[in-house]
């Protein structure tokens, strides 16, 4: 593995993963983040999924499944809180 993020104990692209989650105000897609982050040098799927099943591991986000299509309906969001809802009206935290 690369080098780790003192602060945070992560790896680069964990890092960039997760500060793009922190800085957004709504629950993000996995290739919302793939997108969003390819030109920092993550150019693959499974590049981002590892870096979320890790980040989701440490608990530092959390992974949102919504709708009937669990590869669609997964979205992954930081929350300050231990428990947090989702309104089955408009689908929004």
């Amino acid at each position: 593995m690369g080098k780790m993020y003192k602060e945070n104990n992560l790896s680069k692209n964990q890092q960039i993963i997760f500060d793009l989650i922190n800085k957004s105000s709504e629950p993000l897609k996995a290739y919302t983040i793939l997108f969003s982050v390819q030109k920092k040098g993550i150019k693959a799927p499974p590049q981002v999924y590892r870096a979320l099943d890790k980040l989701v591991e440490t608990g530092k986000i959390h992974k949102i499944l919504s709708g009937f299509n669990h590869k669609k309906g997964m979205k992954f969001k930081r929350f300050n809180l231990e428990f947090f809802g989702i309104c089955k009206k408009c689908k929004k935290d």
